[in-house]
């Protein structure tokens, strides 16, 4: 249905309409993985964007090719992209956009290694959050918090992913709330907790299957980091190898990278 829109507002010439059905078809085919394609029809909406002076949309379609960047390791590119939006959404005086818009360069600054840059742009994109009343981007902002503290070993980290729980679940958003399970089990993982971390990751599984750009690793990786940890490299690697399949299949770079070192890891274990 979004490609005969497409061909019927490209015939009666409408671009600004065939940019927005082009954002539509590109979180399509992200969601089933093909992400070169999301990122050309991605490409096609951003300059009929530009070409129509839609700064609103355009600031929309720059946030949707961030991920796709994110998804295929291309974290300059994405935190380029994320960027160049956010100074659009203040240009236009879109002060709802901006928490968002910073947690996401949160993540970017994370999955890079820079965590003092991740802290700083949670605090910030949760303060604002909460003072507009945004409790999914409250949530998502507490989320990076907590896994910025994990990465650094800080304590609070616990407490801050308990109340970025409590945020995700009171507004009912599975996604989210999926979201802050998955970093939970992440610091179950730290904590040399495999029952634990391989609960919340099956909890996780429950609500929400899709893979999602904003985690730091896939919820199989968890499974089968918590399978080493119990002494059974077998389980460890058909959970690997499954996510290693579902990685390439989604052209997913970091879950690529992640699942391989686990299989190397499930080998060595597995030979001693």
């Amino acid at each position: 249905m979004w490609e005969e829109a497409l061909e019927r507002a490209e015939r009666a010439g409408d671009e600004r309409v065939a940019a927005g059905i082009l954002r539509s078809l590109a979180i399509a085919a992200g969601s089933r993985g093909r992400q070169d394609q999301a990122g050309e029809l991605l490409d096609r909406a951003i300059a009929l964007a530009r070409r129509t002076g839609d700064d609103q949309q355009l600031r929309l379609l720059l946030g949707s090719a961030a991920e796709v960047q994110l998804w295929l390791g291309k974290y300059q590119m994405a935190e380029d992209s994320y960027g160049d939006a956010l100074d659009l959404a203040s240009s236009i005086g879109d002060l709802s956009a901006r928490p968002l818009l910073l947690a996401e360069m949160g993540w970017v600054a994370l999955l890079r290694g820079d965590v003092v840059r991740a802290e700083r742009l949670s605090v910030e994109a949760t303060e604002l959050a909460k003072d507009l009343g945004n409790r999914r981007v409250w949530a998502h902002a507490l989320r990076l918090h907590g896994e910025a503290l994990l990465r650094r070993g800080d304590h609070g980290a616990a407490a801050t992913l308990d109340r970025a729980l409590a945020v995700a679940e009171e507004l009912g958003a599975p996604a989210e709330v999926s979201g802050v399970r998955c970093s939970q089990a992440c610091l179950a993982l730290e904590n040399n907790r495999p029952d634990e971390a391989r609960r919340l990751a099956r909890d996780a599984m429950a609500l929400s299957v899709l893979p999602h750009a904003m985690r730091r690793v896939s919820l199989a990786r968890v499974l089968g980091m918590a399978a080493l940890l119990k002494g059974d490299p077998d389980a460890a690697e058909r959970e690997f190898q499954a996510d290693l399949e579902a990685a390439e299949a989604g052209q997913i770079v970091r879950h690529q990278a992640n699942s391989l070192w686990g299989l190397a890891r499930a080998s060595a274990d597995a030979d001693v």
